[in-house]
Parts: C-alpha cells; sequence; structure tokens
C-alpha cells in the first residue's frame, strides 16, 4: 500500500478555492470505484507543511496509466507520493491538446467556473460504459444548454467530438466569433463545413456552426480530426438536430433561476429549473447512446435533488446515487447551492438464447448477429442456419456511421419504423435465411438489397 497527495490548483474563484479540496475528495473516490478498480482508499484531507492536500492510499502504488488517468482530475495542481516524512513528485499527463487559453479566455457575467466544468464533464463521463477507455476513445459530448460554450471547449480540451445547442441568439454569436477567430489566431488547422441559418419546408428553423479540428498539422494529415456542432435554437428540439442514439455524454449547467431562468415553450420564463427538466431530459435522453451518461449541474435552492432525480428515471435513465456522486454540492453564493446529477442510460444487453440450438433461435441469432456487427461498423456475414419461428426481441445500438440501429427481431426478421436494408441468402445447410435491418439517417424509399457479405451503411 502506497500513499500520496494531491496538492489542489489554484482557483481565481474565492468561494470555489474553498470548495475545491471537498470535491476533489469525491471527484478522487469517484475515479477511484470506476477507473482504478477500487484500488483508492483512505481518502481525506491532510496538512503538510501548512498546506491542504488530499491524501489516499492505492493498493500496489499507482501505474503510468493510472496517473495518466489522475491528471485529469478538475483541480489536480501537483500529485506525491510520501516517502517517510519527504514528498517525492509524481508526474502527472493529461488529455489536453490545445493551450489553456481556449478554457480561461473567455470573461463574461454569469460564465460558469472552468475547474467546475471539468469536474461536471469528468463525473459524467465516469458513469459512462466507456469509462475506462478515457485515455483512448473519441467521446462525443453534447452540451444542451452551452450559452457560451464553456463544457464544449473543455471537451475540444480533451480531443473529443463537441456539439451545443443553445436559444440565445446573443450567447451563439459570440461563442462562434470567440471560436473562428481563437482558431485562426492560433494558426489551428480547421475547416468550416457549415455556418448560417438552417432552413426547413422554406423556414428558419435554427442558426449552426459546424467545424473539423486538428490538433496539429501531423494530426490533419493522418485524419485525426475533431467535430464541432454548435446550434441556435431551443433545447427541447435537440432530436431536429442531431440523431438518436449519437451522443456519449450529456452535460449540461441549468440555469441557477437568480440572474437566468429557465424558458419552456409552455411556461416561458420561471425560476424553477424543474420544468425546463420536465420537457428537455426525455430529449436529451433519446440522444444517448446505450451506455452513456447525461450529467447536469442546478441550484439546489430553487429545485430539490428527488425532484430532478425524478424527471431522469421517468426519461429511463439510472441515477447514480452512491456516496460519492452525493458529495458534489456546494456553495456558490448566498443564493446558489450548487449540485450535481448524473444518470446512465442502460447499456444495450442482447437477451441469452434459451435453446441455441434449435432453428427458431438459430434464425434469431442470425438477426442479432448482424446487428451486433451493424453497431461495430464491421461487414456483415450471415453464417446461421434456421428459419424463423416466434421469438420477439427489443434491441437497440449503433450501425455505421453513428446511425443509431433499434428495432425488434421477429423470427429471422428485423422491422422498425423507417427504411429496410435487407441481406438474404441460403446458409450452409441449403435454408433460406433472411434478416432485415433498419438503419435510421437513409432517406425515405431508399431501400438497398445486398448479398450476405455486403457492408451495410
Amino acid at each position: 500500500m502506497k500513499r500520496y497527495g494531491m496538492l489542489i490548483l489554484p482557483s481565481a474563484n474565492r468561494v470555489y478555492a474553498g470548495a475545491a479540496v471537498e470535491l476533489t475528495r469525491a471527484e478522487l473516490e469517484i475515479f477511484g470505484a470506476t477507473v482504478l478498480d477500487g484500488r483508492v482508499g483512505a481518502v481525506q484531507t491532510s496538512t503538510v507543511g501548512g498546506v491542504r492536500y488530499v491524501t489516499f492510499d492505492v493498493d500496489g502504488g499507482l501505474s503510468e496509466r493510472d496517473t495518466a488517468l489522475l491528471g485529469n482530475l478538475s483541480s489536480a495542481y501537483a500529485l506525491f507520493e510520501f516517502v517517510g516524512d519527504l514528498l517525492r513528485p509524481v508526474p502527472l499527463t493529461r488529455l489536453d491538446r490545445f493551450d489553456d487559453d481556449l478554457i480561461t479566455i473567455q470573461k463574461y457575467p454569469g460564465k460558469t467556473n472552468e475547474q467546475f466544468t471539468k469536474l461536471l464533464l469528468n463525473v459524467t463521463l465516469l458513469a459512462s460504459d466507456w469509462a475506462g477507455d478515457l485515455l483512448t476513445r473519441r467521446f462525443r459530448v453534447l452540451d444542451p444548454l452551452c450559452g457560451r460554450g464553456t463544457t464544449v471547449n473543455q471537451a475540444i480540451m480533451y480531443g473529443f467530438d463537441a456539439a451545443g445547442l443553445d436559444r440565445d441568439s446573443k450567447d451563439f454569436e459570440a461563442y462562434q466569433a470567440f471560436l473562428t477567430t481563437w482558431l485562426k489566431r492560433k494558426r489551428i488547422k480547421h475547416r468550416v463545413l457549415e455556418s448560417g441559418p438552417v432552413r426547413r419546408e422554406r423556414k428558419v428553423v435554427g442558426r449552426r456552426l459546424r467545424l473539423e479540428v486538428a490538433a496539429s498539422k501531423e494530426a490533419h494529415k493522418a485524419g485525426d480530426v475533431q467535430s464541432v456542432d454548435v446550434v441556435n435554437a431551443d433545447t427541447t428540439r435537440a432530436g431536429e438536430f442531431f440523431r438518436p442514439g449519437s451522443v456519449d455524454l450529456v452535460v449540461a449547467d441549468a440555469p441557477y433561476g437568480v440572474q437566468h431562468g429557465s424558458r419552456t415553450a409552455e411556461q416561458g420564463l420561471a425560476r424553477d429549473p424543474l420544468a425546463l427538466l420536465a420537457a428537455a431530459v426525455p430529449v436529451w435522453a433519446r440522444l444517448l447512446r446505450p451506455g452513456g451518461a447525461l450529467g447536469i449541474s442546478w441550484n439546489t435552492n430553487v429545485a430539490r435533488r428527488e425532484a430532478a432525480a425524478e424527471h431522469l428515471t421517468a426519461a429511463g435513465l439510472t441515477v447514480q446515487d452512491q456516496p460519492p456522486w452525493r458529495a458534489l454540492s456546494h456553495r456558490v453564493d448566498q443564493a446558489i447551492v450548487r449540485d450535481i446529477l448524473v444518470a446512465q442510460n442502460p447499456p444495450l444487453t442482447p437477451h441469452p438464447h434459451p435453446h441455441p440450438h434449435r432453428p427458431r433461435d438459430l434464425a434469431l441469432s442470425v438477426a442479432e448477429m448482424c446487428l451486433m456487427r451493424l453497431m461495430r461498423g464491421h461487414k456483415v456475414q450471415d453464417r446461421a442456419s434456421g428459419e424463423g419461428g416466434g421469438g420477439r426481441r427489443r434491441l437497440t445500438g449503433v450501425g455505421v456511421g453513428g446511425r443509431a440501429v433499434t428495432g425488434s427481431v421477429s423470427g429471422n426478421a428485423w422491422s422498425t419504423e423507417d427504411t429496410p436494408w435487407t441481406s438474404s441468402g441460403r446458409s450452409s445447410t441449403g435454408r433460406p435465411t433472411s434478416v432485415t435491418v433498419i438503419i435510421k439517417g437513409i432517406p425515405a424509399g431508399a431501400s438497398t438489397r445486398s448479398t450476405p457479405t455486403s457492408s451495410a451503411g
């Protein structure tokens, strides 16, 4: 067992600096439980040389991967190992791909503290099915209340694909001006894919900024680019701009009901964020991939935690309610006590086959196998034998290019609401097999028939 001490990053915000130590303790415990195999223990606050540290034990000590993970703690400044009465520095590495002024340079009233934004993104990510892939996966993050882009910028900093949506046209214009100017001044390789009004049926329904960004010239040449997609429209219409099941993480800092209220089409402007959550959370939840997570922060002085959690549960999400997840509440000012609520979209869990050798179940295996291959972006190959039966199952997943694939298996056929892609042929026994898969995102009426070894997209 080895003991370590984390020095906390100084904060220009005096109130947040006072809460940062306890928040780091909770965040560290979440890291320990989710990506460090439960090896972190005895997390506490200690004073060393007159300076407060978050100290903790690690069974077996920290590996290089462990320090790379902990380097992304929202308030991590420096890490030391206790060796007798001495402190040995432990190098930390971070995901950051760009200069930190991407996060810090914007100054405006009501801006969320940058360290808190990183905390909110971190704990949401750690609740997802892919927490262990923090260092390698390009997450797709959506902030459906993005304002002037603090969370979007943090996602970009991490190397993730970032998306945002906000109804305030001034905030959209300010963020568009900032980001495009910053990219040019930093001489960062980027390409504007779309900039301007979005029209449908000859009406303007919003405005959109879409870009591709590369962290370096080498990354650009290798095709290693991040996407940035920001929309000026009401958050309850997010489903009109982003595909269902296309987002890994939804991260939102709800209005606190002091300087800014929550606005819905039905009730207009109100101090209570619960009306916003009731209208928006079902929309946000539909955008999440199975296994993805949603994290929100809000002012508990205007809405109780239990009431907010009910809206997440009603949308089919599983709220994280273990002790460290409940230790993220902190004071912002006299009128605001901020808390974080995180919930996961249940992961995809195909039902097991009770009788795998029966023809009925073999046919179901064909359909499920093809679906799973579509989710992973591979070619579909129809290797099983058997014919359809009476079984019926419901599955949801992500297909080629991030398209949502949803539907039910009935006998040997997939069917859902949209246009089918069909694979048909004969099995090794000579019996006909057929799998019909619906891929959302294909234009209506565009049906493709193919042999079993063709790509589906």
